[in-house]
């Protein structure tokens, strides 16, 4: 992924950060997020960030989403589709955990999607996440924070996303052969378990 910024982004995160990462699929914020400590991060130059798209296949069907997990709708799964495939693009020997439970702060998280790759430990968020969360997860948990959110999806052959990570650690954007390869992989592995 490449780790270039656009400068405006470095310098005024408060104008960008609550529109991408707590949008929700109706297109409103969701309640209670911030964004302030990320935003001072990225500002100070502690925590880096990149926009990116990833290649994606056309017309999901809706046979091939993977299950209902809590509470999620169908765009949340689409996503989900699509970070999973993503996940295992990176590094096909990964191992991959959905909803994975992670410490941060004074209590716990849950990750859409964690990998432990052979190059480091990585979370795809999906949709809407909270700020707040992204700091204390670099620090503790993963390298890599990998976010698809619902601002992202254009119904279209790439998917917008927003990638964080701490200032030394690059990660290389897998081709589009590896998540063609990876989503079919992905949509087989839903069919069988139907």
């Amino acid at each position: 992924m490449n780790s270039v910024t656009e400068p405006w982004l470095s310098r005024r995160p408060d104008l960008w950060l609550p529109d991408i990462l707590h949008k929700t699929a109706t297109g409103g914020l969701r309640a209670g997020c911030d964004a302030q400590l990320l935003g001072i991060c990225l500002t100070t130059g502690l925590i880096r960030f990149a926009p990116f798209a990833i290649p994606c296949p056309v017309g999901i069907d809706d046979a091939e989403l993977p299950t209902v997990r809590r509470q999620e709708g169908p765009d949340h799964r689409r996503l989900r589709l699509l970070g999973l495939s993503l996940a295992k693009a990176i590094d096909q020997q990964s191992l991959i955990i959905e909803e994975h439970r992670a410490p941060i702060r004074d209590s716990h998280t849950f990750l859409d999607v964690y990998i432990e790759a052979r190059f480091g430990r990585l979370a795809i968020e999906l949709g809407a996440r909270d700020g707040r969360d992204i700091p204390p997860l670099l620090r503790c948990v993963v390298d890599h924070v990998l976010v698809l959110p619902f601002s992202g999806w254009s119904g279209a052959t790439f998917v917008g996303g927003h990638f964080f990570r701490p200032d030394s650690r690059p990660l290389a954007m897998p081709s589009f052969k590896a998540m063609a390869d990876a989503f079919e992989h992905q949509t087989t592995t839903i069919s069988q378990n139907q």
